[in-house]
């Protein structure tokens, strides 16, 4: 039909690394057609937050976890942190 690969037809083709064909970013696969990762700024399946950044001790990890007393990171509110389960 000549327009070629479309991101959000439900086809993988061309440059697209996925296309499940809706416009969720909160599902393993972006609406830019792009598979979700931890830093791309979107809550994806198995993280708890995703604030678009690497770094630790702003409330949310590199690793997509929001902070918690016990983490090892001092992280907003907290004073100190020394790795200890608190109960």
């Amino acid at each position: 039909s000549g327009l070629g690969p479309r991101c959000g037809d439900g086809m993988q083709n061309g440059p697209e690394a996925c296309d499940d064909g809706n416009a969720s970013n909160t599902d393993a696969c972006l609406a830019t057609c792009t598979v979700a990762r931890c830093g791309d700024g979107f809550v994806g399946p198995g993280e708890q937050c995703d604030d678009g950044n690497a770094r630790d001790g702003d409330g949310c990890s590199s690793t997509c976890r929001r902070a918690a007393c016990g983490d090892g990171r001092v992280d907003p509110g907290e004073e100190c942190e020394d790795r200890n389960a608190h109960g």
